[in-house]
């Protein structure tokens, strides 16, 4: 396992943006395999262990009957059994994937997320981190005896920079998304505006309250080399 790591780190370093690009479009197709699995079709199952009912059966039988004194008998009984077996057993169901839907997310996961995720934490560790430090000795500056540990400084910069990516990322992140996805599909820009009308806030809100969390913890404690990875992986399950 350690072995794995250590190449695919290697993989990252040799590669820069190409690799975050084929790891995002990697995730993102996967997380869309789970994703029609999981929403997939079920088959029917019985909702009783009791014995099926043949009354509809055996008003077919007397209809049939009624309408023909010469219908054979064991005909009518076979055709109870069968109506009756096929009431039980519950039809079977294949899962098959939808490989235009995973096109279209790989394709957003290598042209979008994985660019954007890594040109922007690229942005943000180097403009927050030399921003928060002219503030800090400026501070000192004015207090002499002010004295902020790293840890309070890394705190300080890992919540600056998931304001910025809560604030400032993803408004504009969420209709890129959208948009590519919707186009890719087919849809015309009328319906992409209007899906992006009604489900905008929704989903905005619904992302503060699971990506404030997790960025916290990928500013926080994750290396700047792996913190596209790591919400490439979120967004299997997002």
């Amino acid at each position: 396992m350690a072995s794995i790591l250590r190449g695919y780190s290697n993989f990252l370093e040799r590669t820069g943006l190409f690799g975050q690009m084929i790891t995002a479009a990697s995730l993102w197709s996967t997380g869309d395999i789970l994703c029609q699995y999981i929403t997939r079709p079920t088959a029917p199952t019985p909702t009783s262990t009791s014995p099926p009912s043949t009354s509809g059966n055996r008003i077919s039988a007397q209809a049939a009957i009624s309408k023909d004194l010469s219908f054979p008998l064991s005909q009518i009984t076979e055709t109870v059994k069968a109506s009756n077996t096929a009431a039980i057993i519950p039809r079977s169901s294949t899962f098959e994937i939808d490989y235009k839907r995973v096109a279209i997310m790989a394709t957003f996961g290598f042209c979008m997320a994985g660019p954007a995720y890594t040109y922007w934490y690229r942005f943000l560790d180097k403009h927050v981190v030399s921003y928060t430090s002219r503030v800090l000795k400026k501070q000192q500056q004015l207090n002499p005896t002010l004295n902020v540990s790293k840890i309070n400084m890394a705190w300080k910069i890992a919540i600056i920079k998931v304001a910025l990516d809560d604030f400032v990322f993803e408004p504009i992140y969420l209709p890129a998304f959208f948009t590519s996805t919707g186009l890719l599909s087919g849809n015309t820009v009328t319906t992409v505006t209007t899906q992006i009308k009604n489900e905008f806030w929704h989903t905005y809100f619904i992302d503060l309250l699971l990506w404030t969390p997790v960025q916290l913890i990928n500013f926080r404690w994750i290396p700047l080399l792996y913190q596209p990875v790591l919400v490439n992986c979120v967004n299997i399950g997002w």
